[in-house]
């Protein structure tokens, strides 16, 4: 712990990194010939230094908990000013020091894997770099800017992320919002691309910005209003203009995946996500939570299904399925009730299932990575068969969603009709074998809620007794839901 041989250490740190920069014109403490020392004098450095500086100016690093990421309490556990220490005039000069070397180092190295491993050593001496805000601004666009790289690879974006959440949480007040916007920003920008090599990235993006969110509730229902009211003025726009570049806004990736963005915040931090979680959120907080977020829900619906019926064609029924799915989590982690049935009758009614597919030897359309069907696979059969996979998977889900509902047979009464008429429409066509099992299902379960509703003596204006319906039963053993989960094992084994 002598101040001396670490003042010392440092000083061959910062040689090594104004070795090669260019800017550099005054003469070098040490050279380094060996890319052996090179190496140990990096390790030796990032290892010891933070624990020289945690000897004289110990800081308690604070850690969230996730009952704390839920409630919002980080912006409560700030660190105290290092200033205030009797020992910080000692270290600030290396402390500085020490920072601005391992800045300059990470501007030159050209092997990421390095960088990463400097970043994720770096992390134990952040609390000694806050006093330097300039520079801790500059250490955080360069952070910023490893989301932003398409060429980063994962280990690089989680170190990035877990520097970022550990500056956020020393210093909430201070880099939180900037962190947060810098973040999403990245995450539109790397989505103008989607594929099944962009698409990991870019979903490890959402995840990281969703996290982010958590930290403060309040903070969280600013950014989601501006962001979503940001959607809903591009929507109306490409409503009103009518033109193909307006449309093309909405009708893009960075537009889909900005309401998946925000479709995964707001279920993520729903009161009623929160509760079904491991999360203890006291009443104070609750309703917080309650008063904020949760008031967006509707507006981003609204946004969601004039995005669906911007343009209602073929051509742009993956789209559809991405936006149908988002209602689906909505639905299901907020306990809101959407009607998305309606969405999957029309693609039913569509003249592309209702017309002969043209043979193709196509591979299965990949509709996850895709919001428009390409020219070589309109009115194909491969395109066909897809559509009705993803019609089968999504009206599943839906009336499983409902199977605990107590008017299930009347909320799916108009699906099942539609889906009886286009059976007996195409009665020979392979595409309706898995929806002749669905209904075979759907008619079992619709039989079970009747049978239980004949046994209840309560009038259906008891709104407390029909919310409890089915309350002592397990849901998932019951014939719809039941099947439903041996579809998604089907699924899961088939990819």
């Amino acid at each position: 712990h002598d101040l001396t041989v670490t003042y010392q250490m440092l000083q061959a740190f910062e040689s090594v990194a104004r070795a090669h920069d260019p800017q550099n014109k005054a003469p070098l403490v040490y050279k380094m010939e060996s890319d052996k020392v090179f190496n140990a004098l990096i390790t030796a450095t990032l290892r010891c230094v933070p624990r020289v500086f945690q000897h004289y100016v110990p800081v308690a690093i604070p850690e969230s908990t996730d009952e704390d990421i839920a409630a919002g309490r980080v912006v409560e556990r700030e660190i105290p000013m290092l200033k205030d220490h009797q020992n910080w005039a000692r270290i600030k000069s290396q402390a500085r020091l020490f920072f601005s070397a391992l800045q300059l180092l990470l501007a030159q190295l050209h092997d990421a894997q390095l960088a990463t491993f400097i970043m994720r050593k770096a992390v134990d001496a952040m609390p000694y770099f806050l006093p330097f805000k300039h520079q801790v601004r500059r250490y955080l666009m360069r952070i910023l800017y490893v989301f932003q790289d398409r060429t980063s690879e994962e280990s690089a974006l989680v170190t990035a992320f877990l520097t970022l959440r550990r500056l956020t949480l020393l210093a909430p007040s201070q880099f939180l919002e900037e962190s947060i916007r810098g973040l999403y920003k990245a995450y539109i920008r790397q989505s103008q691309n989607v594929s099944v090599f962009t698409l990991p990235h870019i979903n490890l993006l959402r995840q990281c910005g969703v996290e982010l969110l958590g930290f403060n509730t309040k903070l969280s229902y600013e950014l989601a209003f501006v962001y979503i009211r940001q959607l809903a003025t591009q929507l109306r726009n490409a409503i009103t203009a009518k033109g193909r570049a307006t449309y093309k806004v909405v009708y893009s990736w960075q537009f889909i995946q900005g309401l998946k963005f925000w479709t995964d915040a707001l279920c993520t931090y729903h009161p009623r996500k929160l509760k079904q979680g491991s999360y203890s959120i006291d009443q104070a907080v609750n309703q917080q939570i309650a008063a904020n977020l949760p008031s967006l829900v509707y507006p981003l619906v609204q946004v969601i299904t004039g995005t669906i019926g911007l343009m209602p064609n073929h051509l742009y029924f993956p789209l559809r399925f991405h936006c149908v799915r988002m209602l689906l989590q909505i639905s299901r982690d907020t306990g809101v009730y959407i009607p998305t049935a309606s969405y999957v009758l029309e693609v039913l009614q569509s003249r592309e299932l209702n017309r002969k597919p043209l043979p193709s030897t196509l591979k299965a359309f990949p509709f996850e990575t895709h919001i428009q069907c390409p020219k070589s696979y309109e009115h194909t059969q491969v395109y066909v068969d897809g559509i009705m996979d993803q019609v089968t998977d999504i009206t599943l889900e839906f009336m499983t969603q409902q199977a605990a509902n107590i008017a299930f047979p009347e909320v799916i009464m108009p699906l099942v009709a539609e889906l009886k008429r286009f059976v007996k429409a195409n009665p020979k066509a392979k595409i309706v074998r898995p929806l002749r099992h669905l209904m075979e299902k759907v008619r079992h379960h619709c039989d079970f809620i009747e049978q239980e509703r004949s046994r209840v003596d309560w009038a259906p204006g008891d709104y407390h007794m029909v919310d409890t319906f089915l309350s002592t039963t397990d849901i998932a053993t019951t014939p719809l839901p039941k099947y439903y989960e041996g579809h998604i094992r089907v699924k899961q084994q088939q990819l």
